[in-house]
């Protein structure tokens, strides 16, 4: 028998109960600190691409313009068009990046994952106040809380496969399809 097995087997059913809870709470703390990370990264890299896609699609118009002005305090005209082509050039990329990336999609995915995670937590431990550990309704409990907890895990997972072979402008198979222009079924 392994170190692990004689070791569990010291322990009351009780504790077994408690140890399988322990983990079950530190596997969801694990991917909490994950969507957490994914949220802050997703966040930061659709504000930041967006903005400098805004910015470089507002100011290479601008340089095209100063580049057709034959006294630019600028720079030669030569220059200001190569600077444009630049600033075009890196807005489209950063764009690309950003599409790719499917960084909006991921942040929302992300939050509802970990609020749900959440909120199923605190019922859980609702749900067990004054039930002897080990019991029935304790055990079924637990095992009902990980199915809910595994049925978020694959929900999430799922539409982010989903989502990759969707070009941008459609929408998620998560979002309400209701105004446009179908009827609602009943």
């Amino acid at each position: 028998m392994d170190v692990m097995g004689t070791e569990n087997a010291a322990l009351s059913s009780e504790q077994r109960w408690l140890k399988q809870e322990h983990k079950m709470f530190s596997r969801i703390e694990n991917d909490l600190r994950y969507y957490n990370g994914e949220i802050k990264l997703c966040r930061v890299a659709q504000t930041n691409l967006s903005i400098a896609v805004m910015i470089f699609g507002v100011l290479t118009p601008v340089v095209i313009a100063e580049a057709g002005k034959t006294d630019s305090l600028f720079g030669s005209s030569a220059l200001l068009t190569t600077v444009a082509t630049g600033m075009a050039a890196l807005a489209a990329i950063l764009e690309g990046i950003r599409r790719i990336g499917r960084f909006d999609r991921r942040w929302i995915a992300n939050y509802s994952a970990a609020t749900k995670i959440r909120r199923l937590r605190d019922q859980y431990r609702l749900r067990q106040i004054g039930k002897p550990v080990g019991s029935d309704d304790w055990k079924e409990n637990i095992v009902h809380y990980q199915q809910l907890i595994n049925d978020v895990l694959d929900k999430e997972t799922a539409i982010f496969f989903k989502d990759l072979d969707k070009p941008e402008d459609e929408p998620s198979p998560e979002k309400d399809q209701t105004g446009k222009g179908t009827k609602p079924k009943n």
